[in-house]
């Protein structure tokens, strides 16, 4: 499974049975509608932790809810994860340090709370990180805000303390 894309889908629910689990799916799952994978409640499961080869996650706007799998954003492969505008609530995973190829991140608009992880900073591919109107908190590491990043937006989160201005998206004026 290189691609799971769960964008705008309103009608999300469940977790993902193990069957998604298999290594032998190559082709992009675009889950419209997706109440094959999701009977019930919608959460991302843990479950996606072990795809070391996903790519590229994306559920913008799919409504899922729970906590952020501290595995999902560890992945070795990933290299774009857009899960804004979902209802995610929790912290955001150390596991970060082992996403060696991730470039771009979109978190903006969940619950997500705590500090911003070190492992940030040590993402030397990452050009995009958007992680406005949450409920994090803390100071924005140095290193961080330092970055030569395209973009970066920490805006809106009432108890971060040193969030820069916030750098347009790429092509934005």
């Amino acid at each position: 499974l290189k691609v799971l894309d769960l964008n705008q889908n309103p009608a999300l629910s469940g977790t993902v049975r193990s069957a998604a689990r298999s290594h032998d799916i190559v082709t992009p799952l675009v889950a419209t509608p997706a109440s094959h994978l999701f009977p019930s409640a919608p959460q991302l499961p843990s479950q996606l932790g072990v795809l070391d080869g996903l790519g590229q996650l994306y559920a913008f706007g799919a409504r899922i809810s729970g906590t952020l799998p501290p595995d999902v954003l560890g992945l070795r492969g990933l290299q774009e994860a857009e899960l804004s505008h979902c209802r995610l609530s929790g912290t955001l995973p150390s596991s970060l340090s082992h996403a060696l190829r991730l470039q771009y991140v979109f978190l903006e608009a969940n619950r997500l709370s705590g500090t911003l992880p070190a492992a940030f900073s040590s993402l030397r591919r990452l050009r995009e990180l958007e992680l406005s109107q949450n409920a994090l908190s803390g100071s924005v590491p140095a290193a961080l805000s330092s970055r030569p990043l395209q973009h970066l937006d920490l805006q809106e989160n009432p108890h971060l303390r040193g969030v820069p201005m916030a750098k347009p998206k790429a092509g934005c004026s």
